[in-house]
């Protein structure tokens, strides 16, 4: 059995295959974009939503970032140990930029 979090993502694309985790990934993809509509349109009803609505947004981003990190560390990484902090730290710059947390000695 898997000792943790990481093997448990390699050992899922081993017994699956990396074609079929894609398609589960867009499924619950698929499933997150249908409840972040649910879910706006609660809030732009000027509404909270309740509990069990909570409960279903946080599961279908649980699911989709389970599946995102499958792929990321199952597969991707695995191959390409190197892409992670680049890709990272890519975005963590343009993020800055955009709120204008960039400092000079940053550019």
């Amino acid at each position: 059995m898997p000792s943790n979090e990481f093997e448990i993502y390699v050992k899922a694309i081993e017994s699956w295959g990396i074609g079929i985790q894609l398609d589960v990934l867009m499924e619950e993809c698929a499933e997150l974009i249908q409840e972040c509509s649910k879910f706006k349109r609660i809030l732009y009803h000027g509404e909270e939503p309740n509990k069990e609505e909570t409960i279903r947004m946080i599961g279908e981003m649980v699911d989709a970032q389970t599946m995102i990190n499958q792929i990321k560390y199952g597969y991707i990484l695995r191959k390409n140990p190197d892409m992670l902090p680049y890709f990272e730290a890519k975005k963590a710059s343009i993020l800055k930029k955009v709120y204008g947390w960039l400092e000079e000695s940053d550019n």
